[in-house]
């Protein structure tokens, strides 16, 4: 038979609201009746925790069976970008509506500063020479810089003053008389 002691300490390591000093003062039956009431209460926090994780171990494996069955299988090559997607000069790529636009800044370079590429939506560049462009600079200490873009070579360019400094580049390019509009934030060059 259990001691009166070892009743009241079960009952404090599952129920720690409880006192020890309090339960002692209980005669031996009534800790029987509370420890039993106990132990039905752990039961049923067992039996509620494993239907948990049995609905969590459920909706993982129908989420990770959703995302495998995605539709196009393993290979699909829609989803992969392919190299014509990547930037083909090594600048960025920004939407501007229906076209993009592939921007590189370059500090280093003395003659083109600032390039702008104007891609189709399949990444195929176009030509420029009936395009022009404008872009509005706004430099992190409050100046801004309105220049013209000029068609040179299947692309656009432009010489900033502050080219190195961090700036937000707004960018309107016009093609057969309509605009499209782009921003860009370029971080500027880091220091090592």
């Amino acid at each position: 038979m259990l001691a009166k002691d070892d009743i009241a300490k079960f009952i404090v390591k599952h129920n720690p609201k409880q006192k020890r000093e309090e339960l002692m003062k209980l005669s031996l039956s009534a800790l029987v009746i509370v420890k039993v009431h106990l132990e039905i209460e752990i039961q049923q926090k067992r039996k509620t925790m494993k239907k948990i994780l049995v609905l969590i171990f459920i909706a993982l494996a129908v989420n990770c069976s959703a995302q495998h069955n995605h539709g196009g299988g393993h290979g699909d090559e829609e989803d992969k970008p392919s190299y014509k997607e990547l930037p083909q000069h090594g600048g960025e790529i920004i939407d501007a509506g229906k076209y993009k636009l592939e921007v590189l800044i370059s500090p280093m370079n003395k003659e083109e500063k600032l390039s702008v590429y104007v891609l189709k939506k399949n990444h195929k560049q176009i030509e420029t020479k009936s395009i022009t462009g404008k872009v509005e600079i706004r430099y992190k200490d409050g100046t801004t810089e309105n220049i013209d873009l000029i068609a040179l070579d299947e692309k656009l360019i432009s010489e900033p003053k502050q080219v190195g400094s961090p700036a937000n580049y707004c960018f309107i390019v016009v093609i057969n008389k309509k605009e499209y509009r782009a921003c860009y934030f370029y971080t500027g060059l880091t220091k090592n």
